[in-house]
C-alpha cells in the first residue's frame, strides 16, 4: 500500500476535512484553533485563532473559499479560507456546537449543539437563523443534503431526524439504535445517508 502521511497538529484532532478541490486540509481540536494544511507540501498554511476552548467541527463551503468552525465557546465562526480572515461570528446556541455544514451553494450553514437545537443560518441574514428542535437534548451531528433541500441530525436517543431546509418542517424521525448517532454523511447523489453511532 501507499505510505501513510502523518500531519501533526498542536493538540488532539477532533475533526478534519478536505477543501472541495483537494488542495487544503482543515483540522481542529483541543488547541482552540483551526489549522489549514497545504496537501501537496504537507505544511501548515495558517492557524486560525478566535475560538475559546475546544473546536469540535470544521467544514468548507462548496466553493472552498470559506470555512466554518464550531466548538465549546458556543459560537460558529466563518473564515476566509484563502487568507485566514475571520469574516463573522454567529451566536445563539446555548451549549457546545458539535457539527457544522454548508448547503450546496454555500448560501446557508447548519450547526447543531448540545442545547438540543439545529440552527440554519442564512448568509444574507445570519442574525436570524431558523431554529429546529431535535427529538432529544443533545444533537451530535448535522449533514446537509447535496441538493440543499434537507438537513439531517444525529441525536442522542439513537435517531436520525430530517427537516426540509427551506421551511424547517420535520420530514422524518427514524430510530436507528439505542446509542447516540455521532456522525452523518450524505452520498454525493443524496440518495443515501450514512450514520455512525456509539454502539459501533
Amino acid at each position: 500500500g501507499a505510505a501513510l502521511d502523518v500531519l501533526r497538529a498542536e493538540a488532539g484532532v477532533l475533526d478534519a476535512t478536505f477543501s472541495p478541490d483537494g488542495t487544503m486540509l482543515a483540522s481542529c481540536g483541543g488547541d482552540s484553533a483551526v489549522t489549514l494544511w497545504d496537501v501537496a507540501s504537507r505544511q501548515v498554511l495558517r492557524v486560525l485563532r478566535g475560538h475559546v476552548g475546544v473546536v469540535l467541527s470544521v467544514g468548507f463551503s462548496p466553493g472552498g473559499d470559506r470555512l466554518a468552525s464550531g466548538g465549546a465557546d458556543r459560537s460558529v465562526r466563518i473564515w476566509d479560507a484563502r487568507d485566514g480572515t475571520e469574516l463573522s461570528v454567529l451566536r445563539g446556541h446555548e451549549d457546545w456546537i458539535g457539527s457544522v455544514c454548508f448547503d450546496r451553494d454555500g448560501a446557508r450553514l447548519a450547526s447543531c449543539s448540545r442545547d438540543g437545537t439545529l440552527r440554519v443560518w442564512d448568509a444574507d441574514a445570519p442574525a436570524s437563523p431558523s431554529i429546529l428542535r431535535a427529538a432529544s437534548g443533545w444533537v451530535h451531528a448535522v449533514a446537509c443534503s447535496p441538493d440543499g433541500s434537507r438537513v439531517a441530525a444525529g441525536v442522542a436517543i439513537g435517531a436520525i431526524q430530517i427537516w426540509d431546509a427551506s421551511n424547517g418542517l420535520e420530514l422524518s424521525l427514524r430510530q436507528v439504535g439505542e446509542w447516540p448517532v455521532r456522525c452523518l454523511a450524505y452520498s454525493p447523489d443524496g440518495a443515501a445517508l450514512a450514520s455512525g453511532a456509539e454502539d459501533g
